[in-house]
């Protein structure tokens, strides 16, 4: 197997670096995720920390079920996973460990390793729930939760993510993986191939570089019904998402922070009597690396108050590249709660800050599972209007374009019936994603 490993003299320069990328006033990252770019711009991650273990398989172990996408646990260990699975018929597992391997082959099953590379269990890709993502329906081997302000390496085949400067989770693809037994049905989309999900958006020229993609907006009048999702299934539910993201100059790879309406997980979760908002930043890479999802920590609010994530709070939404580094940064400014990925973006296969695509998006359900001609407006979101839109180069100066369209995806969504329109006659000041349910 052939493993990548981190560029160590370029950590190395990237103090150096810094001094060529003054600070943004405008929509600026927090002190805490600010403080963390350095540290992570300024760290070199030891070596043997991206250097992987044989592998080693259990041929004759029964294969676990899982029935959410994985959450990385630092309070999971290995011998509670491998007891599990010994001692159940079924073995249901969701959380990993600290340290974990995951490897997705291309005959459709997804193993998963301890941190000496020890078996722990593998899983059918076939037989785990489907969890929507911007790229469309993926198994939830595929889609993984990593804590806040974890940081991603994505070098192609394998993808690293580090937590406090220790790696918690390398995901290993092989080519084809999912893609070569998934119906088309459920194949990923780019935005150069219009996922179904997407409702309405605007999406500017490419830009030749970007430093810095911020907006806010308001969380918008929740949806007046849901439409429920199955015992069991994680993918039916009339969930919607908006956010605004920078895209890849091959339509490949996505880095967004998203406010998230009535998301399911997890299929054994009780559908829930109340549907909620909820804020996570997520990462996806292309369907040639097998298209994982990651994202962070999901915010429903603060549990020590219980506050939540409401229709009228302040959200900003920030994308901000420094050194080698780009953070991907959501955050509740009326509660006063963020969440946030990490991505370095040395590599030539990551999103630099070169001729990038930004996005301001609202996004519905899996169109396979619940199709949009049944339903209308009233299961979507209010209007959206995005505003304090910065988009700057990585000197700071603002290179934000002329216009950004805004297009309605009638392919999919009835105008009509959905009420949706684009008002972008004030951009840049702002630009609104309009729907029926005023």
């Amino acid at each position: 197997m052939k493993l990548g490993k981190i560029n160590l003299l370029l950590l190395a320069l990237l103090v150096a670096a810094m001094a060529m990328i003054p600070c943004v006033s405008a929509n600026a990252l927090s002190a805490t995720d600010s403080e963390k770019i350095s540290e992570l711009n300024a760290a070199s991650l030891n070596q043997s920390n991206t250097q992987l273990p044989r592998l080693q398989y259990v041929q004759t172990q029964k294969k676990a079920i899982i029935n959410g996408e994985f959450r990385m646990s630092d309070s999971t260990q290995s011998s509670q996973v491998a007891m599990r699975v010994a001692e159940s018929a079924v073995p249901i597992v969701t959380n990993l460990p600290f340290g974990a391997i995951v490897e997705h082959s291309n005959n459709g099953v997804t193993t998963v390793f301890d941190s000496d590379g020890i078996q722990l269990f593998a899983v059918d890709d076939a037989t785990a729930p489907l969890t929507n993502t911007v790229g469309g329906a993926l198994p939830a081997t595929f889609v993984f939760e990593v804590p806040d302000q974890s940081l991603i390496v994505d070098e192609g085949d394998i993808t690293h993510v580090f937590f406090n400067n220790n790696r918690i989770v390398s995901i290993v693809g092989k080519s084809g993986g999912v893609h070569e037994f998934v119906s088309s049905s459920l194949q990923t989309y780019s935005p150069q191939t219009l996922s179904p999900q997407w409702i309405e958006y605007g999406e500017t020229a490419r830009i030749s570089t970007v430093g810095q993609f911020s907006a806010r907006w308001n969380v918008p009048k929740e949806p007046v019904l849901v439409s429920p999702y199955s015992p069991g299934i994680s993918l039916d539910g009339s969930q919607s998402t908006v956010w605004n993201g920078l895209e890849d100059t091959n339509g490949t790879y996505l880095l967004q922070p998203v406010l998230e309406w009535y998301v399911r997980s997890k299929a054994s979760d009780p559908y829930p009597t109340e549907a909620n908002w909820s804020i996570a930043s997520w990462w996806i890479s292309p369907k040639e690396n097998n298209g994982n999802g990651i994202h962070s920590t999901r915010r429903y609010g603060i549990p020590s108050t219980g506050e939540l994530v409401e229709s009228g709070d302040l959200i900003q939404g920030n994308l901000y590249h420094s050194g080698a580094i780009w953070s991907g940064a959501i955050t509740d400014l009326t509660l006063g709660i963020s969440s946030t990925l990490f991505l370095n973006s040395s590599q030539s296969s990551d999103l630099t800050y070169r001729n990038l695509q930004a996005y301001t998006v609202l996004e519905g359900w899996n169109t396979v599972a619940l199709n949009p001609q049944s339903y209308n407006s009233s299961y979507l979101p209010g209007n959206t209007t995005f505003t304090n839109i910065l988009i700057n180069d990585i000197y700071g100066n603002s290179v934000i374009p002329a216009s950004m369209p805004g297009y309605v995806n009638t392919a999919n969504w009835s105008p009509t019936a959905y009420g949706l329109s684009v008002t972008n006659s004030s951009w840049p000041a702002s630009i609104s994603l309009n729907t029926g349910n005023n």
